[in-house]
């Protein structure tokens, strides 16, 4: 696992980015509201350290 914290002060650094995604997961997460890549970055960090616990 990680040695890195998150708690109050952790800020992580962002990093732009391109990827390609199926146009219906997109539309979906667009759905979700303004702060979709917010939302999106949430789900792929929960299933980062979803995933971390299982190695």
């Amino acid at each position: 696992m990680s040695d890195i914290q998150t708690g109050r002060f952790y800020r992580p650094i962002k990093q732009l980015v391109s990827i390609r995604v199926d146009a219906d997961v997109l539309a979906w997460f667009r759905g979700q509201g303004k702060k979709y890549q917010t939302y999106m970055n949430q789900v792929l960090r929960r299933e980062m350290q979803i995933n971390a616990r299982d190695r």
